[in-house]
């Protein structure tokens, strides 16, 4: 018997809400999970917010149409969904079933753990993102430069820089990936030996790590 999907995508800017950034890879994710693993899509909802806040007009939608279909909310990670344990603790608590693509051993007996485990790293990176913003803040102040709306665009400026960057860099080391994969070589650690033979080196100029691999063929 095939599952029902409802997929929930998430982005935080307006601009990636505009321009598609984003939405478009968690589409296609979650519509390949689907093809993949057997099921039937019944509703997607889409959302511009902070993964901080979790009162989001859309992702409630999503969880009472979850509940009246008895359908498993789908999300390419599981960040796209919350950033807070506590959410996820409590989505789990009130029985609303929710799977990640990237999280595939979700939903077996390792999955309550699992769920505890990501939560608390992706709460954590959040505290660490909120701090990192204010001590740039506070930054700009000692140096005199008055903190207000244009001071806040210019760090905003600066985050989308880096991600860009990121982009491009990732655009570039895939196709160096896929061309070793041709060889024969799909393990992550096979994957990592080749890269640092050839030279490439990672986008902050260190070594490769099969974690840093994943990240790019995912």
């Amino acid at each position: 018997m095939n599952k029902n999907y409802i997929c929930y995508h998430r982005v935080s800017t307006k601009t990636q809400g505009v321009s598609g950034l984003g939405l478009d890879s968690q589409k296609q994710s979650t519509e390949n999970y689907v093809k993949q693993n057997g099921g039937v899509i019944v509703g997607s909802f889409v959302e511009v917010e902070s993964g901080k806040n979790n009162d989001r007009p859309e992702l409630l939608k999503c969880i009472d149409q979850s509940k009246k279909t008895d359908s498993i909310i789908l999300v390419s990670k599981l960040d796209r969904l919350t950033r807070s344990l506590h959410f996820l603790t409590t989505l789990q608590e009130s029985k609303v079933k929710f799977q990640s693509v990237d999280l595939p051993s979700l939903n077996d007996s390792t999955g309550s753990l699992l769920v505890n485990i990501l939560g608390s790293i992706s709460q954590f990176e959040r505290e660490l993102i909120s701090k990192r913003t204010k001590d740039s803040l506070q930054q700009l102040k000692r140096r005199g430069v008055k903190l207000g709306g244009s001071s806040r665009s210019t760090i905003a400026k600066m985050n989308h820089g880096r991600r860009q960057s990121s982009l491009e860099f990732k655009n570039r080391i895939r196709p160096i990936i896929q061309d070793i994969q041709k060889t024969g070589i799909d393990t992550l650690q096979g994957l990592c030996d080749c890269l640092t033979l050839r030279g490439v080196k990672t986008m902050n100029g260190g070594n490769w790590y099969p974690s840093t691999v994943r990240n790019y063929i995912q």
